[in-house]
Order: structure tokens, then C-alpha cells, then sequence
């Protein structure tokens, strides 16, 4: 049996015999003495500066039997070229955590990591399965702990039917991340954390005097601690969606900060989907029997109702931020329409210069192209000034009616479209134009009855169907 954990700071070292530590030096003889050794002393021990600090994933498993803690560790990876040896060593770990379970009324298996560089995934999977843990789980958070830049102390909890889910952010300079299992006599606890080799150092003191003692307030009536847990759970949510309804009335100042509305849509949308999930285990849960879950709870029950009007508003901010992010492209695409407008008028502008001074580059060119005579004196150089003079008043004049006449097109193209259909008979014989053309002729002309001539009064006139009733 091991010793009981010292006080935390306490510098008095201990040992632990574990039976796999054999079973490696029987499988592998001194291969790994400097493993076995490990195994066997612990962290603590006085060779502990002797062993190479090269170890990527340690886990230690800590039994609380009448209110006393055991512990033993176990390294899961000491180099990627030692991966077989660790994987021959696993089932006596496996049947270590199995044997001991309906023993204690609390274990705890603490993983820390200095590195993922090392980690095998496989014994990943199976200290997941010998936890009946869903498949990848470990590996998956270890994933995310690694890219996590959290820095609080709040305790988020979900809740599905028959286990809880505890994640720890930022104990000490670590971040942890606990999976409890609920256990005929007691609990099951994994817990994950990343932290510096500082951290590592220092053991698994912190963490196990830290979380046995927040453990005692999840052993008492099933329905008080989630309660507990999930009032501060749903108060740092309602403080979440405060500070995106802050942001949504800052961005909407902004206008154009599509970015940081549709980012803070997404956390928005992803809070409310784990909302109704943890709403859905929670109802679950309240649903079991007495036998299991105590005596019902008036707090528990009006829980749910909080998590209604939770959720109830966060479906406001979510439909507030997406009539926000739909305003948002709307607005861009104005600007970008805007942006066109004043594209196409700096063209115009162009267009227009070009069209004035290309007269004087043809004068220019005339007169260089004669550039012998004007040195002999047969032709004089005022007829250039002259020629480019009446040029550029011509193109002057060009380009000044240019506009008029698009105004007086448009102006007939109205008046010829606002017409009524009666204002476009025709009187007389057969012209010689075509219907079309006579017609084209008549609209730019501005007429609307043209007077018949006396030979074609007695003619029949074509009136033409009003199709416009």
C-alpha cells in the first residue's frame, strides 16, 4: 500500500511499489531500468533528479480510501522508439484502475503534459475505454487544451444522463479539463491538464488537494451539486451574452465590422446549441427516479425554467445579430455600387478629355509631319494655332452639346413611352419607310398626329389595337 500524499510544499519524499514496474523489468529485463525505477519510486523521490526529464504524458492515479489519498504514476510515453514497451505495460495499468474501482469512494486518474510531441494516441484510446469514455475522447481534449488561451477560474459543467463533464480553465498555470464518472460506491474522475514543466514539477499535489476538496460538495444529494454548478454556469452565460449584445451595438456604430459580428454570431449560435443540450440532460436527469437522484428539489426544478429563459435570450441576440450581419452586407454592397458610380463617372471624365484633345493631336500631327516646309518658310506656323484653335473649339462645342443631346433622347424616349397607344396611328397611304422606320423617324421629331395630306384624307385610316388596356 502506498503512503499517504503529503502536504502540498511538504518536502518529505515517498515511495510507491506498483506490480506492473515488475512485469516491465520481467518483459524487457534493463532495457528500461530508468522507466521501472520511475515506476516504481514515484514523483518525489530522492533519484528524481537522476531520471531524464524526458517524459512527454505522465498519469497518476490517486485513491481516496476513508478519506485518505494513495497515489502511483505511471508514464505513458518516454520516446516515440519505446511505444511497444508501453503498449505491454498497459493492461496491467488497465486492470490496476478496474481492480480498485468499486473499492474507493473516489479515484482520480491525473494526466499532465508538457508536450504532445510524444504522446502515444493509442493508450489514449485505451484509458478510454477502460473508463468507458467515448472513443477519442482524450485524445480530442488534449487537442483542444493544447490550442486553448482561456485565463478564467469558472467552472462550465454539462450534464448527460448518467455523467457529468467538468471543465476546470486555468488552476494555478495549468488548464484542466475533469471527466467524472458516477460508480456504485463513489466517483470516477479523469483529469487532463496542460500546464508548463514548472507545473509538472511541482506533482499532482495542487490538483488533487484542490479538486478532493471541491469532490466533498459533489457527494452530497445528487441534486444539489449540479444545481450548485449550473446556477454559476448559467450566470456566466447571461454575463457571455451581455457582452455580445455590447458588442453587437459597438459593431453596428462601426458598420462595417463583418468580421467580428459574424464571429461573435457563431459563439453565439454555438452557446445556445450547448445550452440546450445541457437543458436537455438536465431534464433527463431530473426525470430519474428518487431512489437515484434523492428527494426532488425545488431549486432543481426551477432550473430548467432558468435555462428556458437563457436560452429564450440568446435566440433574441442571435436573430438581432443576424439581422445585424444581413445589414452589414447590405451596406457593403451599396458602398460597392457606389464605388462602381464613381468608377464609371472618372471613365466619363476621361472619355470626355480624350475626346478634346484628340483634334489636337491629329493638327499636331499634320503639321510634324510637314515639319520641312515649316522650316523653309512655304508654310506659315499660324495655320497651326489657327487650325488647332478652330479644332479645339469644335471639339469644345462637341463635347459640350454631348450632354444636351443625351438629355433631349431621354426626355423623347420618355415622352415617346408615356404615350397612348391611340397617338400612334398612322393616316394615309403606304410611305415608302418602313412602319418601324417612319415610326423611329416620328419619335425623334417629337411628332404625335401628323397632319394627313389632302389625297389620303378619304383613305381609310389603320387604327392600331390598344393593347396597353
Amino acid at each position: 500500500m502506498a503512503s499517504p500524499i503529503p502536504q502540498a510544499g511538504g518536502a518529505t519524499p515517498w515511495k510507491v511499489k506498483r506490480p506492473y514496474a515488475d512485469q516491465v523489468e520481467n518483459s524487457h529485463g534493463k532495457q528500461y531500468q530508468n522507466l521501472c525505477q520511475f515506476l516504481r519510486e514515484g514523483f518525489g523521490s530522492e533519484n528524481r533528479s537522476s531520471l531524464p526529464i524526458v517524459y512527454a504524458h505522465d498519469f497518476w492515479i490517486a485513491d481516496r480510501n476513508n478519506g485518505v489519498f494513495n497515489i502511483r504514476q505511471f508514464s505513458a510515453s518516454a520516446g516515440r522508439g519505446q511505444d511497444q514497451a508501453h503498449r505491454s505495460v498497459w493492461p496491467d495499468f488497465s486492470s490496476a484502475i478496474r481492480d480498485r474501482t468499486d473499492e474507493v469512494d473516489i479515484r482520480i486518474i491525473l494526466s499532465t503534459c508538457r508536450s504532445l510531441a510524444g504522446v502515444n494516441e493509442a493508450y489514449m484510446d485505451d484509458m478510454a475505454l477502460a473508463c468507458d469514455l467515448p472513443p477519442n475522447f482524450l485524445c480530442a481534449h488534449f487537442d483542444r487544451l493544447s490550442r486553448t488561451t482561456a485565463r478564467t477560474k469558472d467552472y462550465d459543467i454539462l450534464l448527460p444522463s448518467e455523467r457529468s463533464f467538468l471543465q476546470l480553465l486555468n488552476v494555478g498555470d495549468c488548464t484542466l479539463t475533469a471527466f467524472i464518472q458516477h460508480t456504485a460506491h463513489g466517483f470516477l474522475v479523469v483529469i487532463l491538464s496542460m500546464g508548463s514543466s514548472k507545473s509538472v514539477r511541482q506533482g499532482p499535489f495542487p490538483f488533487i488537494e484542490g479538486f478532493a476538496s471541491h469532490l466533498q460538495t459533489m457527494s452530497q444529494p445528487p441534486d444539489q451539486p449540479p444545481a450548485d454548478l449550473l446556477y454559476s454556469f448559467v450566470r456566466s452565460m447571461i454575463i457571455q451574452a451581455e457582452r455580445i449584445r455590447r458588442t453587437l451595438l459597438r459593431d453596428f456604430e462601426a458598420r462595417f465590422r463583418f468580421d467580428s459580428a459574424a464571429k461573435e454570431l457563431n459563439i453565439a449560435q454555438r452557446q445556445r446549441d450547448g445550452l440546450r443540450y445541457s437543458r436537455d440532460s438536465l431534464a433527463e436527469y431530473v426525470k430519474l427516479p428518487p431512489a437515484v437522484i434523492g428527494p426532488p428539489s425545488l431549486r432543481l426544478a426551477s432550473l430548467v425554467a432558468e435555462y428556458e429563459r437563457l436560452i429564450e435570450g440568446l435566440n433574441f441576440v442571435v436573430i438581432d445579430q443576424q439581422a445585424f450581419v444581413q445589414h452589414i452586407v447590405a451596406m457593403k454592397s451599396i458602398e460597392e455600387a457606389v464605388r462602381g458610380i464613381q468608377q464609371a463617372d472618372s471613365v466619363r471624365r476621361l472619355t470626355i478629355i480624350a475626346f478634346l484633345f484628340l483634334p489636337l493631336n491629329f493638327a499636331t500631327s499634320f503639321f510634324g509631319m510637314n515639319i520641312k516646309q515649316l522650316d523653309t518658310g512655304t508654310v506659315n506656323i499660324g495655320y497651326f494655332f489657327l487650325l488647332a484653335i478652330l479644332l479645339g473649339l469644335l471639339s469644345y462645342v462637341l463635347t459640350v452639346s454631348v450632354k444636351p443631346m443625351e438629355a433631349s433622347w431621354a426626355a423623347h424616349k420618355r415622352k415617346v413611352a408615356a404615350a397612348a397607344a391611340a397617338d400612334w396611328t398612322v393616316y394615309g397611304k403606304r410611305s415608302t419607310l418602313s412602319f418601324w422606320s417612319k415610326w423611329h423617324w416620328n419619335a425623334l421629331l417629337g411628332r404625335k398626329n401628323p397632319v394627313p395630306s389632302k389625297t389620303a384624307a378619304s383613305e381609310p385610316r389603320l387604327q392600331l389595337t390598344d393593347y396597353t388596356q
